[in-house]
């Protein structure tokens, strides 16, 4: 029977030390560093968009490809988009 009081000691004091600390949390810098790898990521993808879309365009363009300009402002817009995508997040 002692033990289960020295526990339920345990458990109290221990209790109300971790109460008033979980209350002190504060997530804003968490926040901010998942914002900053949002843009990251979404940059990086943005970058491989544009730069799949300007080499099929140069494949295109050396093979006589009839979508090749088509290709080409696909590179260009993945890269405004990722660079958007960095500035706005």
């Amino acid at each position: 029977m002692k033990k289960w009081k020295y526990l339920l000691l345990f458990l109290f004091i221990t209790g109300t030390m971790v109460l008033p600390q979980a209350r002190r949390l504060d997530f804003s810098q968490a926040v901010g560093d998942v914002r900053t790898i949002g843009g990251q990521i979404a940059g990086i993808l943005g970058g491989l968009i544009g730069l799949l879309g300007f080499g099929r365009a140069a494949y295109m363009f050396a093979t006589g490809g009839d979508r090749a300009v088509q290709s080409l402002l696909m590179g260009i817009i993945g890269f405004t988009i990722g660079q958007f995508a960095v500035t706005m997040l």
